[in-house]
């Protein structure tokens, strides 16, 4: 019975989070968008400020610590002849697409527009739009934004709002061919990663995270039993799997990044208080489960691997969901096995132990909280 209304509530609840379909992922620190729309193509990418370099090092934008956004007012043609240098769109004739529009945003360091003329601007949001007068079978992105020490999230879209595929170019040089055809997406002449392994993304997802990791920890130290954490584990990471499934095909949300971190922040401290509310644990994983899909949404926001078509895409997010749960079963054994040898050294102090360290993970957790809703 309760199985019925967790799921009613899950439909319901997809069913508010998500409305129109539409390009899911915003742009990151290092983000860039293609998008395809009958004879129009429209490039969108955020640039940092400091990688406006002339052949002698010298920051176009300024010669300052810092740019501000009186330094960039003014450089649209130093912009535009930069990324017209850096990012080339050819047809099978070795012909350029024409340039029609381009705009750019200056940025802060958090991705937010910058208003005030003396605000540091950390980064460009180039806005370029290209046309041809024949409609080409394939199209040929010379790609250099970035030096090689970095990586790219470029992701490619079509007319109809669906995502061909999203890329992770690792060089400051790339070779991308868009066969207008049947819709393929292909990488040619790189040396490079094209897919990033979809097991290890799943493992560094929950690694990388210590929000995660504290979430899976705070689960072991309010269940202390190991059978009592399978479930609700394993519906954590089908909820989070199935958001991160939705957006990834284009679903998308109106719910602020910032939202979903101090969310995800909170959700540590919701799993710690359960115990205290006298909750029960049978019940724990309608808890987790609605917690899933607040961890899918902020996982989403992150997405750099290589989907591709529905049938890879769907092999990928099976692969991707079995690396999570085996991660986080792995950081719940250590978290258990760290909770048995704290009670054989110091059985007389195991309530103690176990409190701190549950006040330790409260106390971070609502740092974070408050620190990502300021």
């Amino acid at each position: 019975m309760y199985f019925i209304r967790f799921f009613i509530f899950l439909i319901l609840s997809y069913l508010s989070l998500f409305s129109t379909f539409t390009w899911s992922h915003s742009l990151d620190e290092v983000g860039a968008r293609v998008y395809l729309q009958d004879n129009e193509l429209q490039f969108t990418a955020n640039i940092a400020t400091d990688l406006f370099l002339n052949d002698q090092g010298v920051n176009l934008l300024g010669q300052h610590d810092s740019i501000s956004l009186a330094d960039v007012n003014d450089k649209t043609e130093i912009i535009e002849s930069y990324l017209d240098s850096k990012v080339v769109f050819l047809d099978e004739e070795s012909q350029r697409l024409i340039l029609t529009n381009f705009n750019f945003t200056p940025l802060s360091q958090d991705l937010e527009p910058v208003l005030n003329s003396q605000q540091e601007v950390a980064f460009v949001q180039v806005n370029a739009t290209y046309n041809w007068s024949v409609m080409p079978t394939n199209i040929y992105i010379r790609y250099g934004l970035l030096p090689n020490t970095e990586s790219i999230h470029l992701q490619i879209i079509d007319e109809s709002n669906l995502i061909l595929s999203t890329l992770d170019l690792n060089q400051d040089n790339y070779f991308i061919n868009l066969n207008l055809t049947n819709s393929m997406t292909e990488v040619e002449g790189v040396s490079g990663q094209k897919v990033r392994d979809v097991w290890l993304t799943g493992v560094w997802h929950v690694l990388e995270g210590l929000d995660h990791i504290l979430f899976i920890f705070s689960l072991v130290l309010v269940t202390k039993k190991l059978k009592q954490i399978i479930l609700p584990i394993t519906v954590f990471t089908l909820c989070h799997s199935l958001t991160l499934g939705l957006i990834a095909q284009g679903v998308t949300h109106s719910i602020p990044s910032w939202i979903i971190e101090a969310s995800i922040a909170g959700s540590i401290l919701v799993i710690l208080s359960y115990e205290l509310i006298k909750g029960s644990f049978k019940r724990l994983w309608l808890v987790t489960g609605i917690l899933g899909i607040i961890h899918g949404m902020g996982f989403a926001q992150a997405l750099t691997d290589t989907l591709g078509d529905l049938n890879q895409w769907a092999n990928a997010l099976v692969k991707l969901t079995i690396a999570i749960e085996l991660t986080q079963v792995m950081i719940a054994l250590i978290a258990f096995s760290l909770i048995s040898l704290v009670t054989y050294i110091l059985p007389k102090y195991q309530k103690y132990g176990i409190l701190s360290f549950q006040f330790s993970i409260a106390g971070l957790a609502l740092f974070w909280f408050f620190e990502r809703i300021t």
